[in-house]
Order: C-alpha cells, then sequence, then structure tokens
C-alpha cells in the first residue's frame, strides 16, 4: 500500500508551488525567442501548448512505459544543460554527469522507494524494468563522473557546478527521493532559471510575464485539484497525488522543455 510521508508530502508541495509558477513563464520566453506577439499567435501559442499537454497525457496512457522513459531522458537533458548554462565550455560528457542526477542518481540510491512511485504510476513490471535499466547505467555514470573528476581536479576547470553536483549526490543518497528532487528543482534549477528569464526583461515585460504566471499557476493549481478529487474514487489519496503531479507535470515540462532547449535560439535560459 502506497503512502506518502509528511517530509516528501512537504517535498510535492515546494515543487508545485515553484514549479508551476516557473513553467508560468513560458510566454515570456517565446516572446524573447522571437515568437510573434499579434493576437493570433499568442493564442496560437497557447492551444499548441495546450494541444501537446494533452497529447502528452493521452500517450501516458496509451503507453505508460515509453512515455516515463522518454520523460526521464529528455528531463536529463534539460537538466544537465541548466546546470551548465554558466559554462563558457560544456560537452556531452559534462551534460550526461549532471543530467543524470535525476533519472539516474536519485532513483539508484532510493529503489525501494522510487519502485512505490513508478508502480503506481505504469504498474509492478514496468517499474522494476525501468530500475533494472538503470542498475545499468551507473556504471557508465560513475565512468563519466571519474573523467569529469579528473578534469576538473588537475585541469582547474571551474568548479562550482561540480561542487553542486557532489552535494546533491550526497542529498540523493541521504534523503528519500521526492526530497531529494525537490531540494535540486527549487534550490538549485528553478530559481537560475527564473532569474535568467526576468533579468532579460524591461520593466513592463516582467510585469507582464509576472502577471501571465500567477495566471497560468491559478489554473494549473484548480486542474490538478479537481483531477486528484476525481481520481481518489479509484485510488488512494496518496496515489491519486503522485499521479496528477506526476503526469500533469510531465504534460507541462515537455512544452517548456521543448522552448526552452530545443527551439533555436542565441539566448539559453
Amino acid at each position: 500500500m502506497f503512502s506518502l510521508d509528511i517530509y516528501s508530502s512537504i517535498a510535492l508541495f515546494c515543487v508545485i508551488i515553484i514549479g508551476i509558477p516557473h513553467g508560468g513563464l513560458d510566454a515570456a520566453i517565446a516572446r524573447q525567442k522571437g515568437w510573434p506577439q499579434s493576437s493570433t499567435h499568442y493564442v496560437v501559442f497557447h492551444l499548441s501548448y495546450l494541444a501537446l499537454s494533452i497529447a502528452i497525457m493521452y500517450l501516458w496512457y496509451l503507453f505508460p512505459l515509453a512515455s516515463l522513459i522518454s520523460f526521464l531522458l529528455i528531463s536529463g537533458v534539460h537538466f544537465g544543460l541548466s546546470d551548465l548554462i554558466f559554462e563558457k565550455k560544456s560537452n556531452i560528457l559534462k551534460i550526461f554527469v549532471h543530467g543524470s542526477l535525476v533519472p539516474i542518481i536519485i532513483p539508484y540510491f532510493n529503489q525501494e522507494a522510487v519502485l512505490d512511485i513508478f508502480t503506481v504510476l505504469i504498474g509492478s513490471n514496468n517499474a522494476l524494468s525501468i530500475l533494472s535499466l538503470i542498475s545499468y547505467l551507473i556504471l557508465p555514470w560513475l565512468l563519466c563522473f571519474s573523467l569529469y573528476s579528473y578534469h576538473i581536479v588537475l585541469k582547474k576547470e571551474r568548479a562550482r557546478p561540480y561542487i553542486s553536483l557532489l552535494i546533491l549526490i550526497a542529498i540523493s543518497y541521504l534523503c528519500p527521493p521526492l526530497v531529494s528532487f525537490s531540494v535540486y528543482f527549487c534550490v538549485f534549477h528553478s530559481p537560475g532559471h527564473v532569474i535568467n528569464i526576468l533579468s532579460n526583461l524591461d520593466s513592463n515585460e516582467r510585469k507582464r510575464a509576472l502577471i501571465e504566471a500567477i495566471i497560468y499557476s491559478v489554473i494549473t493549481f484548480i486542474l490538478m485539484f479537481v483531477g486528484i478529487t476525481l481520481l481518489v474514487d479509484n485510488f488512494q489519496i496518496s496515489e491519486s497525488i503522485i499521479i496528477i503531479i506526476f503526469i500533469g507535470l510531465a504534460a507541462l515540462t515537455f512544452p517548456h522543455m521543448i522552448l526552452v532547449d530545443y527551439i533555436s535560439s542565441p539566448k539559453k535560459y
């Protein structure tokens, strides 16, 4: 029987409160990346975003295992790029080492707890398959981490991201998975993302972006509450929360990551 302890519940609450407004700035990012600002294009952007989010939820319903694997892979690339955003020189090795924190390191150190979460999302057999794959991937990660450490120590490269990664690895080892992810997402990832966006906007655009983020966040909070209410008839409350938060955030995160990382632009956030 799956249940959330108090620490994991607080961690999820923090992820929701910080993560949803974090994505609520995407319209401002689109304008920064050159998206046309006419009313028609504004509507097209939001309809496209909504359609992609709905498509992700539907695909998760049809192909839960493939959807979770894809989500973990794309999240890893996104987080790896974000961790190295201020680096003059980043490469696949560094991106892989940093980006593996969420899809590999946290699950590997917390396999029993992660198995419970994945079982709720995709079923027990699929959950075991993913954890088995993660166990195989830890060795390539250790090799890449060793090479990365060699470059940091002997070649005197910038060590700040590396030190942050060491701290996060220690937290991942000591804390439950949702707590570890919450610390990474709420303390290390989101603040830099938000500061980067807002610092590149003039005062009027900044005000507009904040208003948009508030409106989007309120709407999303309401939809998540409705979703949890509907699911409690068939699932426990803890399971309903996990399903809505993970799949709902995945549906919102896919278009966010596409916008931030994969649409060509001279600026990255």
